[in-house]
């Protein structure tokens, strides 16, 4: 599998000459086309409101490789590179001559290019040789890391890994209660066809659900999240859903899901089924009451989750 590369980068109007057809055309032609001939996948980060919970966050964490660009100095990219820096090594960033970073991280890996016929060498060599440097010595590219020092290091690098192993056991589950209840399915009726099909998602850490989520929407499934309550009623105000998933406690109020059932219902009287999906702890303290007022299911169990949001979404 070919290593990743996460561009972060201004994607609209940072100047005059800098425009956002400018920022889409340096990366597609100057800067990713140079990337992918190092051996990399390259994508950058996008436009989207979703992007900083998933999307940008997701990359920053994960990617093999990031770039940032600093031209114009962007507030966007530099909110992004000190997440990047605070999350993992591997870190280049580049800026546009004659400019110059504001502070002095040169010692961490600053690249400055010339954006033209004649500087395109030039860039693609020095990029090479700091990737070059990057896989053979591993250096310590973020003042924050070095700061912290190599234990912080590696126990950051533990995490990353753990929820890695996280999500791709919670993705094998998931997997295997759809190809579980799609088999049983086809015993009685067609298997679910690509549907427009729009399920609220209440929770205050979505990352949670992503496993689900991204099992899902290939299949045209489109989930609005809400990280409260009154997030909910806003979104149930504005669309029509077939499914509501929530969890039980946020923040420092425990019971938050429990006591959304009736809030949802005296606002919305045709609200469609609520569903519960939390902690098994939550689960079993909350569970009996989430019933008496009016939760679908409550569950704990990714296998009992995904067969009933089958079942309505083919309804």
């Amino acid at each position: 599998m070919a290593k990743r590369c996460f561009v972060i980068m201004p994607f609209s109007e940072t100047s005059e000459r800098h425009t956002e057809a400018y920022w889409t055309n340096f990366f597609t032609a100057f800067l990713k086309p140079r990337i992918e001939r190092l051996g990399y996948t390259c994508l950058r980060s996008q436009a989207q409101p979703s992007s900083i919970i998933k999307d940008i966050l997701q990359e920053l964490f994960e990617a093999d490789l990031v770039i940032s660009v600093l031209t114009d100095h962007n507030e966007n990219v530099w909110y992004e590179l000190g997440i990047r820096h605070v999350f993992r090594k591997g870190t280049i960033m580049i800026i546009e001559k004659p400019q110059r970073v504001p502070f002095d991280i040169s010692n961490y890996g600053v690249l400055i290019y010339e954006d033209s016929i004649a500087g395109a060498p030039a860039f693609e060599e020095g990029i090479r040789a700091f990737i070059e440097r990057i896989q053979k010595d591993e250096p310590i590219d973020s003042p924050v890391l070095e700061f912290l020092g190599p234990q912080v290091l590696l126990s950051l690098d533990k995490q990353r890994q753990e929820a890695e192993r996280r999500y791709e056991v919670k993705r094998h589950e998931i997997e295997e209660a759809l190809q579980s209840t799609q088999t049983g399915a086809r015993r009685v009726r067609p298997e679910i066809k690509k549907s427009s099909k729009r399920v609220l998602w209440v929770d205050d850490n979505p990352a949670n659900n992503e496993a689900i989520l991204d099992s899902y929407r290939p299949r045209g499934v489109i989930f609005d999240l809400a990280l409260s309550t009154k997030q909910a009623l806003d979104f149930l105000a504005q669309s029509e859903y077939a499914l509501i998933i929530s969890d039980i406690g946020r923040g420092s109020d425990w019971e938050a899901g429990i006591h959304m059932i009736p809030e949802i219902r005296r606002h919305f009287p045709d609200a469609p089924p609520i569903v519960l999906y939390a902690h098994p702890g939550a689960v079993e303290a909350h569970g009996e009451r989430a019933r008496q007022l009016g939760a679908s299911l409550v569950t704990a169990s990714p296998q009992e989750l995904v067969p009933w949001i089958e079942s309505v979404l083919r309804n």
